[in-house]
């Protein structure tokens, strides 16, 4: 199997997947495989499934295709191994005029472990108004492991549209892979992290935020 579940198109909207359990997704990056669950749709609810083994994401937010995946819900998940991919991610690569942008979206209590090489969560670009919360992610490994990471291509607003007003509160992250992070914070705007609890290594960084301006 490719892919578990694929919700797309502008008429896709208002999906519910929950209850599932999805072992062994395979693919190729370049053929959009190897996702549990992808979507590019509005008002998705995908809660309490259980993911193990998933080639590439487990939960793909996307706004690169015919609509944006706002007004999501992702929530009481188990995920459970990655192939060297993000287990949640949500990426919209649209320009600042697009109006496709990923917004609203909720990430909560998911338990997300056994990450290789990659994030728990990443919201990367064109992403607004997000909610990460109560989420346990654990057993990360490899030197671009992170437990949450938000992030633009870019250092310029001219040339992507920031993640803006996301806020992460109440996860419990640990990271014990040598020299990578708990939360990395690149290039974005209105960024509030509080209220977690994140351990790391002798080596390792809690937050890193190496744009952050006091």
């Amino acid at each position: 199997v490719v892919v578990g579940v694929r919700y797309s198109g502008a008429n896709a909207t208002d999906g519910y997947v929950a209850g599932n359990y999805f072992d062994q997704i395979l693919g190729f990056p370049g053929a959009s495989e190897g996702y549990g669950v992808h979507t590019d749709s509005l008002r998705q609810q995908i809660v309490n499934n259980s993911f193990r083994s998933i080639e590439r994401h487990a939960v793909y937010l996307s706004g690169a295709n015919t609509g944006a995946a706002g007004h999501c819900v992702v929530a009481n998940n188990i995920i459970n191994g990655m192939g060297h991919s993000h287990a949640i991610q949500a990426y919209d690569p649209a320009v600042v005029a697009s109006a496709k942008t990923i917004q609203n979206c909720v990430i909560a209590f998911n338990v997300i472990s056994n990450v290789s090489d990659a994030a728990g969560i990443l919201l990367q670009d064109n992403i607004t108004d997000t909610i990460i919360i109560g989420n346990r992610i654990s057993d990360l490994s490899g030197t671009n492991a992170a437990g949450i990471i938000i992030k633009n291509s870019a250092a310029s607003p001219d040339t992507i549209q920031r993640c803006l007003r996301t806020l992460v509160t109440n996860n419990h992250v640990t990271n014990s892979f040598a020299g990578s992070d708990c939360v990395t914070v690149l290039n974005t705007d209105d960024t509030v992290i509080q209220g977690n609890i994140l351990v790391g290594n002798s080596t390792g960084r809690g937050i890193y935020c190496p744009s952050w301006k006091p």
